[in-house]
């Protein structure tokens, strides 16, 4: 704490990286501020930036509030995948970020910059519902406005391949093995098996493919 022009005190602190400061009018004021700064470092980040009126960035909401908070009702699997997708695409991207700063046109680029990285639309889906997680429970804490992931509209998924029907010259040899099935022929059985000679299989009673053979007409009607 020093005392600066015209009477005035100033208490200097790190912030984010940077050197920043307070003034104050009053020695009295300057010192109860420094004293609680001193006392929210103890308690951590997130104590310090609600003093300082600075928004926590995205890495401290999820570490300090996110996961003891809302972290423990996902299935194990599911935090495990929000943990790689966070460390992969999201973390050094947006990680060191204020949540005030999380907003609709800076998720949208990200989200523009990782398509074109090549990530697939499946993954940024997992992604974006990490995020949305994260900011809807920070907008319920009221730290932000609202839930920005609500607003970027989501990349399409990839179609999945088209159904490709059967030949009707391959349709119709099956139809013909179901009403004429053949006799099967039944191997020897392998050493270590139940003695078994080879044999040959009658073919279903005609009685089967003529339930077949009807059940087919009356589809086609």
């Amino acid at each position: 704490m020093q005392r600066g022009d015209r009477a005035r005190y100033e208490v200097r602190r790190r912030e984010g990286g940077r050197h920043r400061s307070k003034l104050f009018d009053r020695r009295a004021d300057a010192q109860a501020f420094d004293v609680e700064l001193r006392r929210r470092r103890q308690l951590g980040p997130l104590a310090v930036s609600q003093l300082t009126r600075v928004q926590p960035t995205l890495d401290e909401w999820i570490e300090q509030r996110w996961t003891p908070e809302h972290g423990a009702t996902p299935e194990e699997s599911t935090l495990d995948c929000y943990a790689n997708v966070y460390k992969r695409h999201i973390a050094e991207r947006l990680g060191d970020l204020p949540l005030g700063e999380l907003t609709v046109g800076r998720l949208r680029a990200w989200q523009a910059e990782r398509l074109s990285a090549g990530v697939s639309p499946g993954t940024i889906h997992k992604a974006r519902t990490f995020l949305s997680s994260v900011l809807r429970h920070a907008a319920e804490a009221e730290a932000i406005a609202g839930n920005p992931p609500t607003a970027v509209r989501a990349p399409k998924k990839g179609q999945r391949d088209a159904v490709r029907p059967l030949a009707p010259a391959t349709v119709e040899k099956m139809r013909a093995l179901l009403l004429a099935p053949r006799p099967r022929q039944v191997p020897a059985s392998r050493p270590g098996q139940r003695p078994r000679r080879a044999y040959t299989a009658a073919a279903p009673a005609r009685g089967r493919a003529a339930r077949v053979q009807a059940g087919g007409r009356a589809a086609a009607r």
